[in-house]
C-alpha cells in the first residue's frame, strides 16, 4: 500500500473537494436544467477530455512515452472499436444508438470522446487496485470490478440524460444486463492485456474519474436512481480508503 505525505494529501483534499463541488453543482444543473442539446454536447466533450489529461498523464509518468503512448492509442483505438461494434451489432452490450448529444460521431456511429471516456476509467481502476494488492492476478479481478461498478453509476444516468438508449430497455433503470456484460468481457481483456510488473501509476491519474463519478452521482440523486447513487457511494468511499486520501 502506497500512502501520501501529510501536507501532499491534505492538498489533494483540498483541490479534490473544490473541483467535485464545481461538479456537484453542474450535476444538480444537468438533472434539473435543461440545456440545447448542442451546448450540453460541446461541453461534455471539453470536459471529458479535461478529465482524462492526468490519467494519460500519470501513464506516461510511471512508465515512459515509449510504452505509455501506444498503450493508450491502442485502448482508445479499442474503445472506439468495440463502441462501433456495440452500435452496429447489438454485440457486446446490447442494442443501443447515441441520441446525437455528443458531437462528432466517427463514421457516424460513435462520438470520438468515447476514448477520452472510457480509458482514464480503465487507468483510474488500474490505479485503485495497485494499491490494494501485489498480486496480478487479484489485480485483474479488482480493476475489473471496479470498471463494472463505475458503469453502474454512469450508465443510467447517461440514459436518463438522453445521451444514449437502450432499443429494448431493461431492468437496470432502462439500462440491460447485457451491457455489464459488454463491460465485463472487453474490461476483461483490456486488463489482461495490460503491462505487468510495471512501475506503480501516480495517485493524481485517478482524479478525473473520481470527480466524474461525483457528476454522475449528483446527475443520479437528481433522477431520483438511488441504487446507482448507492453504488457511486460505495465505489468512492472503497476507492478514497484504497488511495490513502480517506
Amino acid at each position: 500500500m502506497v500512502s501520501m505525505v501529510p501536507g501532499t494529501r491534505r492538498k489533494w483534499q483540498i483541490g479534490m473537494g473544490i473541483v467535485a463541488l464545481v461538479l456537484f453543482l453542474q450535476g444538480i444543473g444537468a438533472a434539473r436544467v435543461t440545456i440545447a442539446p448542442e451546448l450540453f454536447g460541446l461541453v461534455s466533450a471539453v470536459g471529458i477530455v479535461f478529465a482524462a489529461l492526468p490519467a494519460f498523464w500519470g501513464v506516461v509518468r510511471a512508465y515512459g512515452a515509449r510504452l505509455a503512448l501506444p498503450l493508450l492509442v491502442g485502448l482508445g483505438c479499442y474503445a472506439l472499436l468495440v463502441e462501433s461494434l456495440g452500435v452496429v451489432t447489438g454485440f457486446p452490450y446490447g442494442a443501443f444508438e447515441y441520441r446525437g448529444a455528443m458531437p462528432g460521431e466517427v463514421f457516424g456511429l460513435v462520438p470520438w470522446s468515447v476514448p477520452f471516456a472510457w480509458v482514464p476509467l480503465v487507468v483510474a481502476a488500474r490505479v485503485v487496485a495497485e494499491r490494494v494488492s501485489t498480486s496480478e492476478a487479484y489485480r485483474w479481478l479488482i480493476a475489473l470490478l471496479l470498471l463494472v461498478g463505475f458503469d453502474l453509476v454512469f450508465d443510467p444516468g447517461a440514459v436518463a440524460l438522453g445521451i444514449w438508449s437502450y432499443d429494448a430497455g431493461g431492468w437496470y433503470h432502462d439500462v440491460p444486463w447485457t451491457n455489464f456484460f459488454g463491460w465485463f468481457l472487453t474490461g476483461g481483456i483490456a486488463f489482461a492485456l495490460w503491462p505487468k510488473h510495471r512501475p506503480s501509476i501516480p495517485v493524481y491519474a485517478a482524479l478525473g474519474p473520481g470527480l466524474m463519478l461525483v457528476f454522475w452521482m449528483v446527475v443520479t440523486a437528481g433522477e431520483g436512481l438511488l441504487l446507482p447513487l448507492v453504488v457511486g457511494v460505495a465505489l468512492g468511499t472503497f476507492a478514497l480508503r484504497a488511495l490513502h486520501l480517506k
